[in-house]
């Protein structure tokens, strides 16, 4: 039976629909199980991963590069680092050294820890997705599914690309918006998979609901002419209508314009400015309700953008103490992320879902946790379960809608996908310091989030190889 199971799982075939975090973490994984007949369909235009991106821009006759969804990510999961440490090895992410912090309601800057960890792309966001994708091998660019099916007859899931090309494979694996994923489900006859992407739009979530909450945020990328001599890079904000703000500049630099680094001659300086939730959902245009999302017909988008463009901007300003005449800047671009980020995640625990009834599996940052790691690791475990199904070892499905807060419904809970930051415990100070005996951060003030082990360069980059990352580590051998 062993030796049928593993005959199994070398043969068997996924299609992995969405090319963003969760999705190529689990193509990725699968081809290190020995799984590696797995396709990727990614609909990007530009590039894969999603939320995970950067754009380039032209300014002034040269090219700029800006994160305008996710800010970096934090190391908080053992089970992530084998994967953090071959993307440092290959040079797709280091660590950012800026000056990262909060800034209070008084506008006053507090840096975090040396020690606190943010990991970012080495030429961008995108360059995390690169190296997810650099450990698969077969990414179907800017491809547009438009229909699956089971097909009872073959045991496979039928992929139709582009209306006219059919592709088949055994499991389908879906790591997409739930837009998109409930496009598709619609016609596919599963049912419980369907109804568990059926979403709304909010901006908390007071009570744990039976549909999938998200966030809307919009992003601003904005560039000056000169440098604004601020003492931070990138910093988490307590505003009504900006949660985020930083210095691409001196994030990673120009990566297309190698002499226009922070310190040289160009003094071009690029930021990225997010709003809060309760600024995208007022700004949306958009009456949010499961599957069908509709517009105000008298919604005009190009002027929302300038509102937008403004309102933002002058939040900037005022957060740097500046009067907004004297941030004036050369270029903006506008962008609603309509969903940003979810508000609650699976209650299961499992970080994914497995339906073996038609094998069919859901991977995503809302399945676990809602940040690019909580996005990798809810790919990586459902190619684990996926690989223990070949094996015979798991006969039961998990397909079950239920949820629960992500700790992202504060006011001050910022975007977690695009930026990481948790909050205080809704506690009073007297209680916290009565039950912890040692001072507490008040409520509303924001703690940054810790990794589990103080990692360095060496100790990450060098140590716990994806490579080594072995099969025997998960499948150890009966003795």
């Amino acid at each position: 039976m062993a030796k049928a199971g593993y005959r199994m799982a070398s043969k068997a075939s996924v299609a992995v629909i969405g090319g963003g975090i969760s999705g190529l973490a689990c193509a990725g994984r699968l081809n290190q199980l020995g799984i590696k007949n797995v396709t990727v369909y990614d609909g990007g235009s530009h590039s894969v991963g999603g939320r995970c991106s950067s754009r380039d821009v032209n300014i002034q006759g040269k090219d700029y590069r800006f994160d305008h969804a996710a800010q970096y990510f934090i190391l908080g999961d053992t089970k992530f680092a084998p994967w953090v440490g071959t993307l440092g090895q290959k040079k797709y992410i280091k660590r950012w050294k800026g000056r990262i912090g909060h800034i209070d309601q008084l506008r006053e800057f507090k840096a975090y820890p040396e020690d606190y960890q943010a990991f970012v792309g080495v030429k961008g966001m995108a360059s995390v997705a690169e190296g997810l994708a650099s450990l698969t091998t077969n990414i179907q660019r800017n491809t547009w599914v438009n229909n699956v099916a089971w097909d009872s007859h073959t045991q496979k899931w039928s992929i139709g690309v582009h209306g006219k090309d059919y592709q088949y494979s055994d499991y389908l694996v879906l790591a997409n918006s739930g837009y998109e994923a409930q496009r598709l489900m619609l016609s596919a006859g599963e049912e419980a998979i369907k109804n568990i992407f059926e979403f709304q739009i909010k901006t908390r979530s007071k009570q744990i609901d039976d549909m999938l909450n998200y966030a809307s945020v919009w992003s601003l990328t904005v560039a000056f002419p000169k440098s604004l001599q601020l003492p931070f890079d990138g910093a988490h904000v307590d505003d009504d209508d900006v949660v985020w703000v930083a210095n691409n500049t001196s994030k990673f630099g120009n990566p297309l314009q190698p002499h226009s680094s922070q310190g040289s001659d160009d003094p071009m300086e690029c930021w990225t400015i997010l709003s809060s939730k309760q600024f995208g959902f007022d700004h949306s245009g958009y009456n949010f309700s499961g599957y069908l999302s509709r517009r105000d017909p008298n919604f005009d988008e190009e002027e929302m953008k300038q509102v937008v463009t403004h309102k933002l901007i002058n939040g900037f300003s005022r957060i740097c103490r500046r009067m907004p005449s004297r941030m004036q800047p050369c270029f903006t671009q506008a962008q609603l992320w309509q969903t940003a980020v979810p508000i609650n995640v699976l209650k299961n625990g499992d970080s994914c879902i497995l339906s073996l009834n038609h094998n069919i599996g859901v991977c995503g940052d809302w399945c676990h946790h809602p940040s690019i790691e909580g996005a990798a690791i809810s790919g990586i475990t459902l190619a684990d379960r996926i690989k223990q199904h070949t094996l015979g070892q798991i006969r039961q499905s998990n397909a079950v809608r239920q949820f629960r807060n992500s700790g992202t419904s504060s006011d001050y809970s910022g975007v977690p996908l695009f930026i990481t930051k948790r909050l205080a415990a809704k506690q009073s100070v007297a209680e916290q310091n009565k039950k912890h005996k040692r001072n507490i951060i008040p409520v509303g003030r924001i703690l940054p989030p810790r990794p589990v082990k103080p990692w360095n360069d060496d100790m990450l980059f060098n140590a716990g190889k994806y490579e080594k990352y072995s099969k025997e580590e998960l499948w150890p051998k009966k003795k």
